[in-house]
């Protein structure tokens, strides 16, 4: 008599639905004609990714478009939502273009909304960086949004003309 000596089994032809729970029911059968049943503690399906905006470039909740220095770069986001698993990490990285690793590489952020990392060597005035986001959910759905990116502008302004105005004070 043949029996099934593996631990994992995949089974084929379910129609798992989002949102709904299930438990796995495993029986056990000896070749004596005995048995026994076990439970799992259940499994949601969660068949969606998390859920938010785009970050913002820079340390504060407003979008930074321009900074002066190129040896760091900051970015912050509000919470992601997962209502099925709920969020267990953001990635981060940042670059010359929207989801390319090449001035930052890869990095874990943790439940952290806000994130900053020295850039060496400096990226050169004119350049600019795009921080990407990565998202994952306790289903190993991920999401990935990008900031719209900063310009590092290093150089003055340049001044052309100063005008002076005086007025007259009763």
């Amino acid at each position: 008599m043949d029996f099934l000596k593996s631990s994992a089994v995949v089974p084929i032809g379910l129609s798992l639905k989002h949102g709904h729970k299930y438990i796995v029911t495993v029986r056990g059968l000896n070749s004596a004609g005995y048995s026994t049943m076990s439970f799992s503690n259940g499994v949601q399906v969660d068949a969606t990714a998390p859920v938010g905006v785009a970050p913002r470039d820079g340390k504060t909740l407003q979008d930074v478009d321009l900074q002066k220095d190129g040896s760091f770069i900051s970015a912050n986001w509000n919470e992601f939502q997962d209502p099925e698993s709920g969020v267990t990490k953001y990635e981060w990285c940042a670059g010359t273009k929207p989801g390319v690793c090449d001035v930052v590489s890869k990095m874990d952020a943790g439940s952290r909304t806000v994130v900053g990392q020295q850039i060496i060597p400096p990226v050169a005035s004119g350049i600019k960086i795009f921080v990407t986001l990565m998202i994952s959910n306790g289903a190993g759905g991920t999401t990935t949004v990008y900031s719209d990116g900063v310009l590092v502008d290093e150089t003055a302004p340049e001044v052309a003309k100063v005008w002076i105005s005086i007025s007259k004070i009763r």
